[in-house]
């Protein structure tokens, strides 16, 4: 540690932070011992104890510091300032902020709240808006301006599924409360032409470079470098940023390391017939713009420090340190802002830049022995390199991502070099924009046919079965175990003076960690018993189900249409989570948007093994053309008719049958009831079956419609839940799939007043978000999987 004086006190630094964020120590107990280690600081100056009792006095104010910044940090927090989570026509006045680069349909504003009584509160302001309307209210608004808004005002989803990213706590970690909708251009305009000059000179800047891209790019390339140069990926698409994390090179598109050493180059190219003083501190100016103009993200900051404390270290006689570099960059983030050791990129940053220093080395110098050919070990050198950096992030990857890319290692080779010349060339067009748009157009052209080629072999590699394993999330404690056994296996393995016995203990280490992974690990979705999650997927219904012999199945996937895919965001990613690969069987209740759409993207993505559906109606188009989607992939269909499915020890029960399918045309009445019946427990999902047939299945079934759990119907509208049905049932459980504050007003206050005469517990989607419940055939218990 003598070499790298600052790293254990940029460690502690970090670990109070952590302790802070875990146990919450008390403000008032973190400054007395503050303030008592700094009269011990004090006195063992005075009095020159030994070096070592500073450095322990030293260490624990730093932990001290850490626990305090992280607490104070907290305390500043605001919170949603309304008492609704949706309220329509609400007046606001607020100062622009920032200005978000400009989509096809959208603008973003972060605005400074003061219309109310606290006006320190953020708040994002999306403006949807087409064509000349939305272009002039971006040419028009400024940072620094006062804006009048007549806006949709809604709290910002927070942690509705299990896994699932937290919206809400991303906002308020920046200090952003609630988010305005603003859908006419009349509704906004400016009060006050006040500008904030140096900020909003940094964003004209940034939307002088992206009207100059777009200018001279195609969609595809204009987006990737959009992304590339001026770090916002909003526009990339969602297959492109699926295959980047397939073929695990998802990195490539944050703003970091590499677009630094591009600049530097570029920097000091420029500079080149200055002194080297000049030359330096013009180079880190330059950097700070950079830095800057891409938005100030972790990854770019941390290279950008780096990168400074490098270049400035020569200037005092002093050789630089990566070690000492990386975490003097790491304690001044955290010293701004002790909230950014939980941000992914920051994360997935750090771990990648000491991998790279600290097992780079390592394994470099165990294929730098070999006896080859000088190109294959330069290739084996490169693997070496990237396989370091891929050991670093792991944990954070796959906690974050859930996938394992087995292809990463080769993919990188060939990605990260022609990611470069993509960015190179990208910043050498934008720059001869402004000399000759022709010649700039000539270099795009150029990187057109690069982009595509690159993108194009990304895309066949992502779409290998093989290119990519789902895996759970690593826990906090996996983590940490891997990092141990890591550190483990790099301080022990030069005592190994033989190849073989290196690849042994090598694998000792490894098989190590996959026996004591184990002690921690929870099943959501428990073995041997039956488990049944309501999905939240807002205004519309989700049931995921796994039975005590492993199978899966899920009734309805809710809706999906060009703002949101249910089954893409929400089921498909949970499914990866939680480490299921197929549905067994699929429940289709009936074909209205918000309970079908969503399976498109799961039969598309090959994730279904049988549907099940009402009857085809051919005069509907969509239900024509989703049977045409499922003969496509050649998935099993059946129709729904009285049918008993047994699934090991648990009893599926389709309660259609022929004169109940004929009785109405409604698309709500044809929908798909069922009951699942294990050991003493059972479950009756009856899709949105109105009142009618309701009558109709208690002439038919009576008694044998009696669940411990009923999926009320249709949300909770008054057209279902007729008196007669839910005495019928009677549930000790009513499980309501519904969206927060939809415009049918769902569940309706007649259907819960019901449900309560009747002493039945109403779990409500949305109120608690995603709804988990086992059973062990027996007894049912309510999961709170937040926990």
């Amino acid at each position: 540690m003598k070499q790298f004086p600052f790293i254990k006190y940029s460690i502690t630094f970090a670990f109070g932070i952590f302790v802070q964020y875990f146990i919450k120590l008390s403000l008032y107990f973190i400054i007395a011992f503050l303030l008592i280690y700094l009269l011990f600081l004090f006195f063992s100056v005075i009095k020159e104890y030994s070096k070592n009792f500073k450095s322990l006095v030293g260490l624990v104010i730093f932990f001290l510091a850490g626990c305090f910044l992280y607490q104070l940090s907290n305390s500043n927090l605001g919170k949603y300032p309304f008492n609704n989570p949706k309220i329509k026509n609400v007046e606001l006045y607020g100062e622009v902020n920032e200005i978000k680069l400009i989509k096809a349909d959208k603008l973003t504003l972060v605005l400074k709240l003061d219309s109310i009584k606290n006006n320190s509160l953020k708040f994002l302001c999306n403006i949807y808006e087409t064509g000349k309307n939305l272009d002039s209210i971006y040419n028009q608004i400024k940072i620094g301006n006062k804006i009048y808004l007549k806006t949709t005002v809604t709290k910002p989803r927070d942690q509705r599924n299990p896994y699932e990213f937290d919206y809400e706590k991303y906002l308020k970690e920046k200090g952003i409360y609630f988010i305005a909708n603003v859908y006419k251009k009349d509704n906004i305009r400016v009060i006050n032409n006040s500008i904030s000059t140096f900020p909003n000179y940094i964003y004209e800047v940034r939307k002088s470079i992206d009207d100059k891209l777009k200018q001279i790019y195609n969609k595809s390339t204009y987006h990737l470098l959009r992304g590339l140069i001026l770090a916002d990926r909003s526009e990339i698409d969602d297959q492109i940023n699926e295959d980047f994390i397939n073929v695990g090179v998802i990195h490539v598109l944050a703003v970091s390391g590499l677009h630094v050493s591009f600049v530097v180059i570029i920097f000091l190219f420029l500079f080149t017939r200055l002194n080297l003083q000049v030359r330096i501190i013009l180079t880190i100016i330059g950097l700070l713009f950079f830095m800057l103009l891409t938005g100030s993200g972790a990854p770019v900051v941390r290279a950008t420090l780096m990168t400074s404390i490098v270049l400035l270290l020569p200037l005092f006689g002093r050789t630089s340190n990566g070690l000492n570099s990386l975490f003097v960059a790491a304690f001044i983030l955290l010293l701004i802002n002790p909230r950014a050791l939980f941000d992914p990129s920051f994360q997935l940053s750090f771990s990648a830049i000491l991998s790279l220093i600290i097992i780079a080395p390592v394994i470099n110098k165990e294929l730098s022995s070999l006896k080859m050919n000088n190109f294959l070990k330069y290739i084996l050198l490169l693997i070496g390199t990237t396989l370091s950096a891929q050991i670093g992030t792991l944990p954070f990857t796959i906690a974050y991502f859930s996938k394992l890319s087995l292809i990463s290692i080769v993919a990188n080779i060939f990605v990260i070099p022609i990611t470069g010349i993509i960015l190179g060339l990208g910043i050498v067009s934008v720059v001869l924009t402004f000399v000759s748009t022709q010649t700039a157009i000539y270099f795009a052209s150029l990187n057109e046919l690069i982009s595509f080629a690159t993108l194009f072999f990304i895309n066949k590699l992502g779409s290998l079965n093989l290119s990519s394993l789902n895996v759970k999330p690593f826990s906090l404690y996996d983590g940490f175990l891997f990092y141990l056994l890591i550190g483990l296996l790099l301080s022990l393995i030069k005592y190994f003076n033989h190849p073989v016995k290196k690849l042994i203990f090598a694998f000792l280490i490894i098989s190590t960690f996959f026996v004591y992974e184990k002690i921690d690990n929870y099943e959501l979705l428990q073995d041997k018993k039956l488990s049944i999650l309501a999905i939240d997927i807002g205004q519309g219904d989700s049931f995921l189900l796994k039975f005590p012999n492993n199978q899966v199945a899920l009734i309805d996937a809710g809706n999906a249409d060009k703002n949101f895919d249910n089954g893409k965001k929400i089921i498909l990613t949970l499914m990866n989570k939680l480490g299921i690969n197929k549905i067994d069987y699929a429940f289709v209740s009936h074909t209205d948007a918000d309970h079908f759409m969503g399976f498109l993207s799961l039969i598309k993505n090959d994730k279904i093994k049988k549907i099940y559906k009402p009857l085809l109606t051919k005069e509907e188009v969509k239900d024509v053309n989703f049977e045409k989607l499922i003969n496509a992939n050649k998935i099993k269909l059946q129709y729904y008719h009285n049918e008993k499915l047994q699934l090991g020890n648990t009893v599926v029960y389709i309660l259609n049958n022929d004169r109940i399918n004929n009785i109405s045309k409604s698309m709500n009445d044809k929908s798909g009831v069922i009951k699942v019946v294990y050991g003493e427990n059972s479950i009756l999902f009856t899709g949105d079956l109105g009142i009618k047939m309701e009558k109709e299945y208690v002439n038919q079934y009576s008694s044998f419609l009696k669940a411990d759990i009923l999926k009320v119907g249709h949300h909770g509208s008054k057209t279902s839940s007729s008196e007669e049905f839910i005495k019928t049932v009677s549930p000790k459980y009513a499980l309501i799939s519904a969206g927060i504050g939809n415009k049918f007003n769902h569940p309706h206050k007649e259907i819960i007043k019901r449900l309560n005469e009747n002493k039945i517990k109403i779990l409500r989607t949305d109120y608690y978000g995603a709804i988990l419940m086992n059973s062990d055939g027996k007894n049912l218990s309510l999961v709170n999987w937040k926990n």
